[in-house]
């Protein structure tokens, strides 16, 4: 049955693609796209930007146009809301999420100086019950220090090893991810240091812009890309892989700024080209294989493309 499986998966992302895939990349093994859903109608309004698993089958999904959070079955269908704090503006613009433990983090877009929230909280009870638990609610605030470039945006959030991990977007080859440490006591600053910069070769319609970014424990960073050009209009999305070995690697060059440079980290196949990739979460490993779910935004109010869910599976070499 898994062979079958595999074979159509194959046979789907061919059909998706038009054409073999190249002989640098691996196709992700894609289950079917998934709609959002709210009292069994398709939700068009949602225009999702980040998600992040509960663990009992649920998870947690950032919308980039509503101030609260929603909470979604394994099939896209919306449970309920998650309200976030009403002294938070309307529209905080959410464009990352991150998990450590029991602990979530969500983030707006820090966006050349308009600096939106970051926020950490937990959640209690299971399924229909699941609400933001009481008092867990928490802002910090970010100071990118040495990371702050003109016209950058956040676009990608993780954690390894007590360590905030941001993604910048920016009008570059190169992608720079920082990190620095979680606060301790009442000290609500985290200040983050150059980590990685990862070069990015254009399509032939577009750049690559990231979109989401999260850590695979014990192995390293699945890093999100996707393209937009013109009028709203896509080229595929990629995941690059930037190992923990690779980091660690005393041969890894860094640039005066303190960037490690990676040219040449593995990547997947691109996939969904019709679609604008927005957020990644880590579900599980198992040897080689890292699997995700990714949540399409597609900036419906102009492309009439209503947001996705899709579960894949993730190999590198």
């Amino acid at each position: 049955m898994n062979a079958i499986y595999t074979s159509l998966s194959f046979a789907f992302l061919l059909f998706s693609f038009g054409t073999l895939p190249s002989k640098d990349c691996r196709p992700p093994t894609v289950r079917p796209l998934l709609s959002f859903t709210r009292n069994g109608a398709e939700a068009k309004e949602i225009e999702a930007s980040g998600i992040e698993p509960v663990g009992d089958g649920t998870f947690i999904v950032a919308d980039d146009r509503k101030r609260d959070l929603l909470l979604v079955n394994s099939q896209g269908s919306v449970i309920n809301s998650l309200p976030m704090p009403a002294e938070l503006s309307e529209y905080p613009k959410w464009e990352a999420m991150a998990k450590d433990g029991a602990d979530y983090y969500v983030i707006g877009s820090h966006q050349a100086e308009r600096w939106s929230h970051l926020m950490r909280f937990r959640v209690t009870g299971r399924q229909k019950q699941i609400k933001v638990a009481a008092g867990s609610l928490r802002e910090y605030k970010l100071d990118l220090g040495p990371c702050k470039l003109p016209n950058l945006r956040i676009e990608g959030l993780a954690i390894r090893q007590r360590q905030l991990v941001v993604g910048l977007r920016e009008d570059s080859e190169r992608t720079r991810i920082c990190a620095g440490d979680l606060p301790q006591g009442q000290n609500q600053t985290i200040s983050v240091k150059p980590l990685f910069a990862l070069k990015t070769p254009r399509t032939q319609k577009a750049d690559w812009h990231l979109s989401a970014l999260d850590y695979a424990a014990g192995r390293g960073y699945l890093v999100l890309m996707s393209t937009e050009y013109g009028n709203n209009e896509f080229d595929g999305n990629k995941v690059w892989f930037v190992s923990d070995r690779i980091l660690a690697d005393k041969k890894t060059v860094s640039s005066p700024d303190g960037f490690k440079q990676i040219d040449d980290a593995p990547a997947s196949c691109p996939f969904q080209s019709d679609m604008k990739a927005e957020g990644i979460a880590v579900t599980s490993t198992r040897g080689d294989t890292i699997s995700v779910v990714i949540v399409f935004d597609n900036d419906n109010g102009v492309t009439g493309k209503p947001s996705k869910l899709q579960f894949a599976n993730l190999t590198f070499k």
